[in-house]
């Protein structure tokens, strides 16, 4: 029963017609409109791709970047979008419909010449070549930094256990300082912590940066969607996005209005129709009141990163 239902809202072809609709609009209508999205993909082809992905989700995203949709988008480059340029349009917004994962943070090289040739083909960035020459200097060099340049190593190799292993045959404080930023980067603050402060020889700089940290504040995606559900746009405003909460609430407001104007005048097709396209509004802002929250909580943990990097750098 449960596949059934799953199939009915993701893979029925209930969907196909209002596919195919998209696809004459953006041949019709989209054409002649000339470039007045700001995004990459288009909103007509986001909507496209995200129903055909997502079924009936991809509703609720398409209209949720309807009204992400407006001069304020830009400003937001650089922290929530990418800028990329399409032949023919220019400079647009890069938002998909399957976010990319973010790189993983560069750990922080030591400063100085190379010390062996190891630390040569680390950087250069020769990572597993790097490690087998240091697993022939352990017998011969001090143990606890071959595996701290070892974890480094198989930390940007992406084998982030293998990292985690070699950080803590290291020990010390430089291991656990290591060890904390691998935590904050995988989102689990408690652990991070846990480490950083066994960095004694840090105290006085990890103790800055706990403070800082008080700082920065997390958003709550049920309460996000909460006051979207009670008035319009006010869940994206909460998250950080003032611009599209403005526009969230005055389209639907404004859909609504118009539906009530028709239904005044006894016109009862496009009052439905404008009370529909209200209400997918409304449902849309919700959903894209709690993806602001989230997507705030994703940079919240970047920005901690950053303020460890900062606090930290010069000290390797």
């Amino acid at each position: 029963m449960n596949f059934f239902l799953v199939y009915i809202l993701i893979s029925s072809p209930i969907f196909t017609p209002l596919l195919k609709g998209i696809r004459v609009y953006q041949a019709c209508i989209a054409s002649r409109q000339g470039d007045v999205c700001n995004f990459t993909p288009s909103c007509s082809q986001f909507a496209f791709e995200a129903i055909e992905k997502k079924g009936i989700l991809g509703i609720l995203m398409a209209f949720d970047r309807l009204e992400r949709c407006n001069y304020t988008s830009w400003n937001y480059v650089g922290r929530y979008y990418g800028v990329r340029y399409v032949e023919g349009r220019g400079y647009k917004l890069y938002d998909p419909v399957i976010r990319e994962p973010l790189p993983p943070t560069t750990p922080v090289v030591e400063g100085g010449a190379p010390r062996t040739f190891a630390d040569y083909l680390y950087g250069k960035g020769e990572w597993e070549a790097s490690i087998l020459e240091h697993e022939r200097e352990i017998p011969s060099r001090d143990t606890g930094r071959v595996y701290i340049q070892m974890g480094k190593a198989y930390w940007m190799m992406g084998s982030r256990k293998e990292a985690r292993n070699c950080l803590v045959r290291a020990g010390g404080d430089t291991a656990s300082l290591f060890l904390g930023l691998m935590w904050l980067e995988e989102r689990r603050i408690d652990s991070a912590l846990c480490y950083l402060q066994r960095a004694g020889a840090f105290r006085k700089e990890v103790d800055i940066f706990l403070e800082d940290l008080k700082y920065i504040q997390k958003k709550n995606p049920v309460l996000a969607g909460a006051l979207s559900a009670i008035v319009p746009g006010s869940g994206r405003i909460y998250s950080g996005f003032t611009g599209d909460g403005i526009f969230s609430f005055l389209f639907v407001v404004g859909n609504l209005s118009i539906s009530y104007l028709y239904h005044r005048e006894g016109r009862t097709i496009p009052s439905n129709a404008f009370l529909g396209f209200a209400s997918l509004l409304y449902l849309g802002d919700i959903y894209g009141s709690v993806r602001s929250a989230n997507l705030q909580n994703e940079r919240h943990y970047d920005d901690i990163s950053l303020l460890f990097r900062r606090n930290f750098n010069g000290l390797f």
